[in-house]
């Protein structure tokens, strides 16, 4: 929420809102992993299948 805000629409980091139609939920997975640009990667934060659901759930926002 730091980054993206409650509902998503970014400051500091982007708005994701609308990012399950710009990415898929395999890159969703990549990116909250492994982290990129400006984003930290949370593999040691959170576990497997937290990851895979908070992907699951933004993959749906279109």
């Amino acid at each position: 929420m730091s980054c993206h805000a409650a509902d998503l629409s970014g400051k500091p980091g982007p708005n994701i809102q609308k990012i399950g139609g710009k990415l898929s939920e395999d890159q969703i997975v990549k990116q909250i992993t492994s982290g990129g640009s400006r984003m930290p990667g949370f593999k040691d934060t959170l576990k497997d299948d937290e990851i895979k659901t908070l992907a699951t759930w933004l993959a749906a926002k279109k």
